[in-house]
């Protein structure tokens, strides 16, 4: 599955997938918890603040990562 194809799946199918996802790293900054998946050939990472989800990041490469666009 490319990141195209994940981005076309409903949001109840990506949760599913990124449940199943394997943990990469996680890091604090400013109060926000960021946590990195790698989910098939890409990566996600979920920002939380306060126990709720603030943004979703998805990246082709997990070293020097950049964003990609959605």
């Amino acid at each position: 599955m490319t990141l195209e194809q994940f981005l076309q799946e409903s949001e109840a199918e990506q949760l599913r997938i990124l449940w199943n996802a394997r943990f990469v790293s996680e890091r604090w900054e400013d109060e926000v918890l960021y946590t990195r998946y790698q989910v098939f050939d890409f990566y996600i990472e979920v920002s939380v603040k306060k126990h709720t989800v603030v943004a979703f990041n998805y990246f082709k490469t997990e070293q020097n990562p950049m964003p990609v666009a959605v």
